[in-house]
């Protein structure tokens, strides 16, 4: 259970997260803008999300 919660708490770069939710930079942006998506953690002028929170986002969604 401990090595699957620190493997839910990998730090994501953008690349990753846009292959994880099939939208590219522009989009993902604008939903972050629209508080539709979370917020990335800044390190310097590096975006990162923690796997956790884009995995929760995901199953947030409701299926239509």
């Amino acid at each position: 259970e401990y090595i699957m919660e620190a493997l839910m708490d990998t730090l994501l770069k953008e690349t990753e997260v846009y292959k994880i939710v099939g939208f590219k930079k522009s989009k993902l942006e604008r939903m972050i803008a629209a508080k539709e998506f979370p917020k990335p953690i800044k390190f310097g002028n590096r975006n990162r999300w923690k796997q956790s929170t884009v995995i929760e986002w995901i199953n947030s969604l409701e299926v239509a």
